[in-house]
């Protein structure tokens, strides 16, 4: 079961329990719930653009910066936000 599928109101309602009385959600949080996997679309499909354009700059030549200075480069020009200095490494989550 993949997660949009998941979210929808007629699969989470089937399970939506309280896990000790075993009382269905409330319709109107369950509402809520289903409404909640919308709220930060845009940052991720900005966050995916800015890793395309990364992997596409670094897979298409000689790197002719380090891929810190590329990663600020490509950061700055497609990422809403500015690179950090000094900051946990990107590469931690920039995997395929």
């Amino acid at each position: 079961m993949n997660f949009n599928s998941f979210m929808q109101l007629q699969v989470v309602s089937k399970f939506a329990k309280h896990f000790q009385t075993q009382e269905p959600m409330p319709e109107n949080l369950l509402h809520k719930l289903c409404a909640s996997k919308n709220i930060f679309s845009a940052s991720e499909l900005q966050n995916q653009v800015f890793y395309s354009m990364l992997d596409q700059v670094y897979h298409s030549g000689k790197l002719t910066k380090s891929t810190i200075e590329i990663l600020e480069d490509v950061q700055k020009e497609y990422y809403g936000l500015p690179y950090v200095k000094n900051t946990v490494c990107i590469f931690i989550n920039f995997w395929h």
